[in-house]
């Protein structure tokens, strides 16, 4: 059980409190009346019921109106469960639910979760304070060490004070050298008495042989008591070896069985440690190969080749050709692209020239030359026509010829005249030329007034009959020449066009012969159909395979690391191999699971011959002898029951001895006639009942505490050699070293310090009696635990510890929660112990 939560309704000074709980070490810290103790009692009345009003324990009733009582939340096999108990009758209103499974629990469930812990049991072994560790140095050396024996117990404290007790009422009653004890005296009294008796009783034959009979009688009540006496003996012997037994034949098992094994050569823990080694270096490399399998396994299955690259390998070749011809069949189409788009252009151009000139036919070079001169002849002879108009321009004509002559007269005597050298020469001829000009003009204007109007009549016919034959009619003259000029423009856009249908037509069949060579490589998929078609989809094909290759090239890489990886982990292997197959045969092995049997064999057989020697210390050489006798357990109880039947048969002897004692008895009373003889007969009879009583309480007394011990004894022998275990480390732990072991012997705590000198319990410091109690406790608290893990609660047993001790003792506590829960109460802490921070809680004076 760990506890995890405490909220706390109404209990003393504390209301509506919640309170956090390390489920391993929790130290609560504060001041004298903060609360620390109300805490303790709050966890151990939740856990077992408040008091009633008629108990002597203290109630922690709030004086408020709040309610009393709170919460417990704890965890115990991997279950988490709230306990709640508030006011109510029989210790309290109480529930219990399983928070992991919702479940509803009673109070006889709580009690299967924590059996067989009890209330006492949880007083005496898990409440510890330091008014337990006074009260155990107060003890005496036989006081302590039946507390020793019975902690753990049920109601041990009890039953110590109560061996103490019938000790004590033993002691009272008799001792052997004693003087005052009741028993002493009386015994005494009744010699006198006796003396007084025989005096009186010398004269009676009769009375002698009466005598002489009871005394033959208690002869043989003293014999047949002597033999009960030895068969009780025997019967505790018997008792003692079938007691024995499980552990004798345990023994045995174990003997046999390590005379069994045939272990080879020892393996020393050096040589385990490297074959550890080694082997954590193959499993790792092994490990390693697997892992680069794996992922060169998960490669070659994630990144198959794709259909495009086997084909690509199969015909690289005539593949890398076509890629190799991509950008000029890239170039080529957009070369037909632009010739179309000229194509289109001189189409429309063609188109606007036809409807330009209709149906118009183009000159011949003749016709040309002829209409160039008809249209000039028209139109100097439309000039012409008008009369006056044609005079004034002649007059003018020849002013300006006159003056063409009397500058060229002027120009040509001045410069013979006046100059000489080349300026007479350029004189010269500039003047000639100026007279040339002037005949030349005067020349045409003759000729131009010659001409009549019928021809201007003839050139116009003549032009008529030009345009008819070439379709000119619908023009005016003065656009034929642009007409003709059309459709030389148009005769060479035909040229053209003509041409870009060749150049498209060679293109576009280059086109077709690129796409069938690569329909010929590809799969007829829809999407290898449509890139053949277009070479930009063509290209992003490409462009996605070389990159498909890039990666698969960039993988295959990583294929080829993975397997250098891979081929040096095999090396390594083989070298680590090498190393351990060189190791088995220096140490005589074939194999390393030989290797590794043969040294967990050795292990098996040290941990029995630990077990075989635990066991004989517990055995002593005699009772191994004598149990050697039986062959079985049953022989022993034979024999116990056959002591008991003749036990049996000498008790029924007895009482008819003791019968017939009575009756001898009854005769020398009624023999004896002399009064006082009567009277002392009485007085006697009168002290042996007294003394018969004071003998049986004393025997009661004795008999009772050794009873108890053997049954307390025989209540905590299982547990005695794993808590003398515990209690060695713990101790140990707790003087520093200090003392080596803690044992009983003759009945007696024994302690062997490290020197090996040897003290009893009252030659010990108060401080390390109370160490010593505190291992103890903490010993029997850990195996108990084992059974019901209930948390351990200290209230400041430490307070009367320095430093030191206190320091030890806290680092036991760390070292005891690693297995049971420990809450430490105290007024300060200040140890050098590290802890961390939530595990310590301080409270306050309120």
């Amino acid at each position: 059980m760990k506890i995890t939560k405490l909220r706390i309704y109404g209990f003393g000074k504390f209301i509506d409190q919640t309170i956090l709980i390390d489920e391993k070490l929790q130290i609560i810290v504060g001041p004298n009346e903060s609360g620390k103790t109300t805490i303790a009692r709050f966890i151990h009345d939740l856990l077992f019921g408040f008091p009633t009003r008629k108990s002597a324990l203290n109630r922690y009733v709030p004086k408020e109106s709040s309610r009393y009582g709170g919460e417990l939340y704890f965890s115990n096999s991997e279950n988490n469960y709230l306990l709640i108990r508030t006011s109510g009758k029989r210790g309290g209103d109480f529930s219990l639910k399983n928070l992991t499974t919702e479940e509803e629990l009673d109070a006889d469930d709580f009690q299967r979760l924590i059996d067989p812990i009890n209330e006492t049991i949880f007083y005496q072994v898990f409440d510890l304070s330091d008014d337990k560790l006074n009260q155990a140095f107060q003890m005496s050396q036989s006081e302590l060490a039946n507390r020793i024996r019975v902690i753990g117990a049920v109601g041990s404290g009890d039953w110590a004070e109560l061996i103490g007790e019938y000790d004590e009422e033993a002691a009272r009653l008799y001792k052997v050298r004693g003087r005052k004890q009741p028993i002493v005296v009386k015994l005494h009294e009744l010699n006198q008495f006796e003396d007084q008796i025989a005096h009186k009783k010398r004269d009676f034959t009769a009375y002698q042989n009466l005598l002489l009979k009871k005394r033959n009688l208690n002869s043989e009540n003293q014999q047949n008591q002597q033999q009960i006496d030895k068969l009780t003996q025997e019967l505790e012997k018997f008792r003692n070896l079938a007691s024995s037994w499980p552990a004798y034949e345990r023994l045995h098992q174990i003997s046999k069985k390590i005379a069994s094994q045939n272990l080879r050569e020892r393996i020393d823990e050096d040589a385990w440690q490297k074959f550890g080694v080694m082997k954590g270096q193959i499993s790792q490399l092994e490990s390693t190969t697997h892992q680069l399998y794996q992922k060169q396994k998960e490669f070659n299955e994630k990144h198959p080749q794709s259909e495009l690259m086997v084909i690509q390998q199969q015909n690289k070749v005539i593949w890398n050709q076509l890629v190799s011809q991509l950008p000029e069949m890239t170039q080529i189409t957009s070369e037909i692209s632009d010739l179309k788009k000229n194509a289109q252009s001189l189409q429309e151009e063609q188109s606007s020239f036809e409807r330009d000139v209709k149906t118009a036919i183009p000159f011949d070079e003749a016709t040309n030359e002829e209409v160039v001169e008809l249209l000039n002849q028209q139109e100097q002879l439309v000039k012409n026509r008008p009369v006056e108009k044609s005079r004034l321009r002649q007059s003018e004509k020849k002013q300006t010829n006159t003056i063409f002559y009397l500058l060229g007269i002027l120009v040509t005597a001045g410069s013979l005249l006046l100059f000489h050298g080349g300026f007479k020469f350029v004189g010269t001829v500039v003047g000639i030329l100026l007279l040339i000009a002037g005949y030349l003009s005067t020349q045409k204007s003759n000729l131009q007034l010659s001409k009549s109007p019928d021809d201007l009549i003839q050139v116009q016919n003549r032009l008529t009959k030009i345009a008819e034959e070439f379709q000119l009619s619908d023009f005016p003259q003065s656009q034929w020449f642009i007409v003709q000029s059309k459709l030389e423009s148009l005769m060479e856009n035909q040229r053209k066009l003509d041409n870009l249908s060749q150049k498209i037509k060679s293109n576009e069949s280059l086109l077709d012969d690129y796409a069938n060579s690569w329909k010929r490589l590809l799969p007829a998929h829809e999407e290898n159909k449509a890139a053949v078609g277009n070479l930009f989809e063509l290209k992003q094909l490409l462009d996605n395979l070389q990159q498909e290759s890039q990666s698969m090239m960039d993988e295959n890489n990583r294929t080829q690391l993975l397997a250098q990886q891979k081929s040096d982990t095999n090396e390594q292997i083989v070298i680590v191999q090498s190393k351990m197959q060189k190791f088995l045969e220096e140490h005589h092995r074939a194999t390393a699971s030989q290797f590794e049997a043969d040294y967990q064999k050795q292990e098996v057989v040290a941990k029995d011959q630990a077990t075989q020697s635990i066991l004989k210390s517990e055995l002593s050489d005699s009772v191994i002898e004598k149990l050697e006798q039986y062959t079985d357990l049953a022989a022993i109880t034979d024999n116990i029951s056959q002591i008991k039947g003749n036990m049996s048969q000498l008790a029924e002897t007895n009482q008819t001895i003791i019968q017939q004692l009575a009756d001898v008895n009854s005769q020398i009373n009624i023999m004896m006639g002399d009064t006082k003889l009567e009277e002392l007969l009485q007085k006697q009879a009168s002290l042996q009942s007294e003394i018969n009583e004071l003998v049986f309480s004393w025997l009661t007394a004795v008999l009772s505490s050794k009873l108890i011990t053997l049954v307390l004894d025989l209540a905590v022998s299982d547990r005695q050699p794993e808590i003398l275990k515990l209690t060695n480390n713990y101790f140990k732990i707790l003087t520093e070293n200090r003392y080596n072991e803690v044992k009983f012997i003759d009945d007696q705590l024994t302690l062997i310090r490290k020197d090996s000198r040897s003290f009893n319990i009252i030659e010990l410091s108060k401080g390390t009696a109370q160490q010593l109690y505190l291992a103890i406790s903490f010993a029997f608290a850990v195996v108990i635990s084992k059974q019901a893990n209930l948390p351990l609660l200290i209230d400041d047993a430490f307070v009367n510890f320095d430093d030191v001790r206190k320091d030890t003792a806290i680092q036991l506590l760390n070292k005891l929660s690693q297995n049971i829960q420990v809450i430490y109460f105290t007024t300060n802490f200040s140890f050098s112990s590290e802890l961390i921070s939530n595990q310590i809680m301080t409270l306050k004076r309120q």
